[in-house]
């Protein structure tokens, strides 16, 4: 969108500039006058038909190909090592300065920060400039977050959230002003089981709430290599053809090939942080790139269960089991992919059983 405003911009301005060239000429010669106009009127067309950029990009990309035709398959990727040299120097410097930023604008939220439980409500207080209050109806608790990231992990903390309603997803809600959930930061594990006892009170048993407990089982491997082979060669074609325009076949191979590695670690190290778990009035749910995300949602607040199966999962028996909750819709539903039909079925029955016989208010 940015880059469209800035060409319609460059475009006008251009327009206006030659313009004002030309109400500046003054001459008596009238073939030179009409040759200034003509040219005057050629370039406005130009300017403004945008599709008219295409020829030049084609004529030259073919321009850059036949000069990268002479050039070694390491003066093809040495852009792509400077590329991740540049980035790794750029990167460390940004999260340094991002992870002081981010500790002063966490000083200034989280000034004085007092949890307290009071009946059936929990309350936060928080603020050095601003005091703000957030209370959260426990009755009204639809899931448990917990997130595990580099910080935590090196603090031996967790940070936890209790959510009521789907204002996490709202842009108040990344600004840290959702009214409808309550952000415990920097806690042990053995406050969120003692958290989690307090907003689920009517639970006798819970389940391990370590995100990296073994007991929270990956996605099927169909899962990864669904993605992997089904995914992967589309964006690998598309990859080709954006390098092979601008430095031709080979140095578009290469580029490629250097490339794809890195995307499939990338999608393997996803994979492997995502995994699912069902208990007697739990459902676990675990995803994340360099951290983990748990999401604990009781049995008894569902509100759906549904069961879809894609063209390609039917060739495997596979299906995707999906969950909603009143805090979840249907862009961010709870969902298994590629478990097992019957299984998927028996847990479905299950769930719905447990629904329909609850005696638990859903919000």
């Amino acid at each position: 969108g940015i880059g469209v405003v800035v060409a319609i911009l460059y475009n006008l301005f251009i327009i206006f500039y030659q313009l004002n060239i030309a109400d500046d000429v003054a001459t008596t010669d009238t073939t030179l006058q009409e040759e200034v106009q003509d040219t005057l009127r050629e370039e406005i067309e130009t300017n403004i038909n945008l599709l008219s950029y295409f020829p030049q990009m084609w004529k030259m990309a073919a321009e850059m190909r036949e000069v990268n035709k002479n050039e070694s398959t390491i003066q093809l990727l040495l852009p792509l090592l400077i590329i991740l040299i540049g980035a790794i120097v750029i990167l460390i410097p940004s999260l340094l300065l991002g992870f002081l930023i981010k500790s002063l604008i966490f000083f200034v939220s989280h000034k004085d920060y007092r949890l307290s439980h009071e009946n059936t409500k929990l309350i936060t207080e928080q603020g050095l400039i601003t005091r703000k209050t957030t209370t959260v109806d426990i009755p009204k608790i639809q899931i448990l977050k917990i997130h595990l990231n580099l910080r935590s992990r090196l603090f031996r903390r967790i940070d936890v959230k209790v959510q009521q309603s789907d204002e996490d997803d709202t842009i108040q809600g990344a600004l840290g002003n959702a009214t409808h959930q309550v952000d415990i930061p920097c806690v042990r594990s053995q406050f969120c089981d003692e958290l989690a006892k307090t907003v689920f009170p009517s639970e006798s048993k819970f389940p391990s709430l370590d995100p990296r407990s073994k007991e929270i089982q990956r996605f099927s491997a169909t899962y990864f290599f669904v993605g992997l082979l089904g995914v992967g060669p589309l964006i690998v074609t598309c990859l080709w053809g954006f390098f092979w325009f601008l430095m031709g076949a080979r140095g578009a191979t290469s580029w490629v090939l250097a490339t794809v590695p890195m995307g499939i670690l990338v999608w393997w190290q996803y994979w492997r942080r995502t995994g699912y778990a069902f208990y007697e009035n739990f459902v676990l749910l675990r995803k994340g790139f360099l951290g983990h995300e748990l999401r604990v949602i009781p049995i008894s607040k569902l509100q759906e269960v549904h069961i879809s199966q894609s063209i390609i999962q039917k060739f495997r028996n596979r299906c995707s089991l999906r969950l909603f909750a009143h805090s979840t819709s249907y862009a961010n539903a709870l969902k298994i992919p590629f478990i097992n039909r019957a299984f998927a079925e028996r847990m479905r029955d299950y769930l719905l059983y447990r629904i329909e016989s609850s005696k638990t208010r859903w919000c």
